[in-house]
């Protein structure tokens, strides 16, 4: 279960930023840092507001 302080920052174990990076974390645990990890990172352009999320990133090309 997550808890959640209102009255403390978000951020672990309070909880979570909206930019952290979980999903390298949670494959790390799960396979005992045997996977690499994506590459990916979290968006840097929030918002203040909904929805949050900056303008889409453009597709890579090959």
């Amino acid at each position: 279960m997550l808890h959640f302080d209102p009255a403390q920052p978000a951020a672990y174990p309070n909880g979570r930023t909206f930019t952290e990076d979980v999903i390298d974390i949670r494959v790390a645990l799960l396979t005992k840092n045997e996977a690499p990890p994506t590459g990916l990172t979290p968006h840097t352009d929030t918002l203040d507001r909904f929805p949050y999320l900056g303008d889409p990133h453009p597709a890579a090309t090959s």
